[in-house]
């Protein structure tokens, strides 16, 4: 095996097979060597949204839950740059694979920059399905033309879901943020003021919230100083950021599918909810809304990029929520979230070394490797259980991971340790086969894999039932334009979990093992046709299966939903969409099966070149078998473009919902009587 050794890609290319099984031999011991991967996302249908506005009411309806709501704000509100990003920064994109992502960055070494983000709509690049999904994500800039952009958002929001009784308790909630999201070549920085209710002069007796008060305050949440592409510094964030590397096994609180690198802060706080009872009739007295601040890192960071060589380095030390019990007047406990907990201190560095450029039948290669380490201390003064974090306090994680590609195929991959505890490793392949996208994973990591950084989940949604838990699994999804009007999907995720799930006093650990082995399965088949007058029509029903095996330790639930969508245009000035929903539920038992339906209609009219009106009016019913689950929500909204400069928009939004019983979820706990609530918003956008 000869080669002039000056000549690295030619070696490789006329040596591929040998290297290709050497590096595999290489991947294959260090995981024998003991080094959680989320199983492949799934993300809900995004082409009718067109605001952050639609992101929040996704997350109200229970469309998304909070991780997903807060990661697609801040994509929303950062918006990938189309002419810059790399597939890294793509694949966060809702919808994107990671072919897509590659053939938007092919394409624009080979064609120069986008001129706009309507040019993605290409056969060599994504089709306008694909496009729609993610076009409220992205812009396409050209170098120099903008030295200065950001925004000023202003909300607000009426509480009325609190009980009339509670007559002392603040009923609003209002937010404030300003960003400069570009000054200069370099600069950048924000600020968000929240005015929320907290629990204030309270006490901790036996781990739990006793006496205090309710206060509703005006705080800076969130602020950050960053500088981004600099001639040296790379990147650089001072005040509240996020990080994340690799394929988010090691280190992620970024909210990308594959981050590489710092982000600003700009989540808004969280909110907990519960009800406290008058003990004789159970009669309802009192209801409160909690908020608290979800903190990602606190400190700074910084990024820095030679030839072929990225280093990151970062610290942080930030305060964070943990759920607690609140002892109610009438002596019984409800569940919901406390700020400032414990403190968390963090150290962290990365290191992306690229092998070699894009040329013959290889991708580009890129060798990554992450280091942090995490000390905890309680707050409280009272010891503090995370099912996520090792017993000790103070624990290390280190891991490595790769992307690259070969005849077509895209490997990423990643191996991570906790120290002196578990393992992990993830591995996934992507390819395309003519009309049909290939996509393989497998996961393993094991029951003592203790990383709260890692953004690892298990399939099941009750977290308490697998507390120590050691997952293995493969993920194998089909992508297939079928026709020009037909798209197929299907996935499979065949895995198993071994559970720890009784509690040893004695040695602080779960004892009890047992297996369950689940089967997840997903289809999605949808129709789009092009009708005469421009009327666009889709069809779409998707199949969801939980657990094919219905274990009754572990099985959810399965879901069947089908979707009918009509857009068109009444007129040069006008849009319109309809849309209607049917679900249906089915848990392991038949007493649990639950239909649902939806309706919307939105419109839009251009009042002139600048003005645009819009409004949509949603009706919804969350449980056909009985009254009470029914809902009605609507919205107005005005869009301007002032000048060259700014563009301003204004919503108004109204929801009723009527409920007749009280419910508990994973956060909190709600009852949720017939009253309506109401949200305003205002949102400046500049740029010169």
């Amino acid at each position: 095996m000869s080669c002039d050794k000056y000549d690295l890609v030619g070696c490789v290319k006329k040596h591929g097979r040998i290297i290709m099984l050497f590096l595999v031999a290489v991947l294959c011991f260090a995981l024998s060597c003991g080094y959680v991967y989320s199983a492949e996302e799934d993300m809900e249908d995004t082409t009718l949204w067109e605001s952050d506005s639609d992101i929040e009411e996704a997350f109200q309806d229970g469309d998304i839950d909070y991780d997903t709501y807060s990661n697609l704000l801040t994509i929303y509100d950062d918006k990938i740059d189309i002419n810059t990003a790399d597939i890294f920064q793509l694949q966060s994109l809702p919808g994107l694979s990671q072919l897509d992502a590659t053939r938007i960055v092919n394409y624009r070494l080979a064609h120069k920059q986008y001129k706009t983000t309507l040019e993605l709509i290409n056969p060599e690049i994504i089709d306008e399905a694909t496009y729609d999904k993610i076009k409220i994500f992205i812009v396409a800039e050209l170098p120099g033309k903008v030295k200065t952009k950001g925004d000023i958002l202003f909300k607000t929001k009426a509480n009325t879901e609190v009980e009339l009784d509670t007559t002392e308790y603040p009923r609003t909630y209002e937010l404030l943020r300003f960003r400069v999201l570009k000054f200069g070549n370099y600069l950048k920085f924000g600020a968000l003021v929240e005015g929320d209710a907290r629990h204030e002069n309270y006490k901790i007796s036996g781990g739990d919230v006793v006496g205090g008060n309710i206060e509703k305050a005006y705080r800076l949440n969130k602020s950050y100083i960053g500088y981004e592409n600099g001639p040296v510094i790379t990147q650089a964030y001072v005040g509240n950021f996020r990080a994340g590397f690799g394929q988010r096994l090691t280190f992620d609180s970024s909210g990308k599918s594959s981050p590489l690198g710092f982000y600003p802060d700009d989540s808004y706080s969280s909110q907990s909810q519960f009800t406290s009872y008058i003990t004789d009739n159970k009669t309802m007295r009192d209801k409160y809304t909690l908020a608290y601040t979800g903190s990602y890192l606190n400190g700074f960071g910084a990024r820095i990029k030679h030839n072929k060589f990225d280093f990151s380095g970062f610290y942080s030390k930030a305060k964070y929520p943990l759920k607690v019990d609140f002892i109610m007047p009438n002596g019984s406990a409800k569940s919901g979230y406390l700020e400032d907990r414990y403190e968390e201190t963090l150290v962290g560095t990365h290191l992306t070394y690229k092998a070699f450029d894009r040329k013959g039948d290889f991708d580009d290669t890129y060798i990554g490797s992450t280091l942090y380490t995490s000390k905890r201390e309680d707050l409280s003064g009272v010891g503090i259980d995370i099912w996520r974090w090792p017993p000790t306090r103070s624990f290390a994680v280190y891991g490595t991971n790769f992307v690259t590609g070969y005849k077509g195929f895209n490997f990423v991959g990643e191996v991570a340790k906790v120290h002196d505890w578990g393992n992990a490793w993830y591995m996934k392949m992507v390819k395309k086969m003519g009309k049909i996208d290939l996509t393989y994973s497998h996961r393993d990591y094991d029951i003592d894999f203790y990383n709260p950084w890692a953004n690892g989940y298990s399939k099941h949604s009750d977290k308490t039932k697998f507390r120590n838990r050691d997952e293995q699994g493969d993920y194998v999804g089909v992508v297939s334009k079928l026709s020009k009007t037909m798209k197929l999907q299907f996935s499979l995720d065949q895995f198993k979990h071994i559970a720890k799930s009784k509690y040893d006093s004695t040695t602080g650990l779960y004892y009890t093992v047992y297996e369950t082995p689940t089967v997840d399965r997903e289809i999605f088949l949808k129709y789009n046709w092009r009708l005469p007058r421009g009327v666009d029509l889709q069809l779409d029903r998707k199949w969801k299966d939980l657990d094919l095996y219905e274990n009754s330790d572990s099985s959810e639930k399965m879901t069947v939903t089908t979707n009918c969508q009509i857009k068109f245009k009444p007129s040069k000035v006008s849009d319109m969409t309809l849309k209607y929903q049917y679900g249906e539920d089915y848990f392991d038992t038949p007493e649990k099966y639950l239909p649902k339906e939806y309706m919307l209609a939105r419109a839009s009219y251009d009042i002139t070149s600048t003005l645009e009106i819009s409004g949509e009016i949603k009706f919804a019913d969350s449980d056909l078998r009985k009254s009470g689950g029914e809902s009605r929500n609507y919205w107005l909204q005005v869009s301007d473009t002032l000048s060259r400069f700014t563009k301003l928009k204004l919503r108004y939004s109204n929801k009723y919902k009527s409920s007749a019983e009280e419910y508990e979820s994973v956060d909190y706990y709600s009852y949720s009587e017939p009253g309506y609530s109401n949200k305003w918003e205002l949102r400046v956008d500049y740029k010169w």
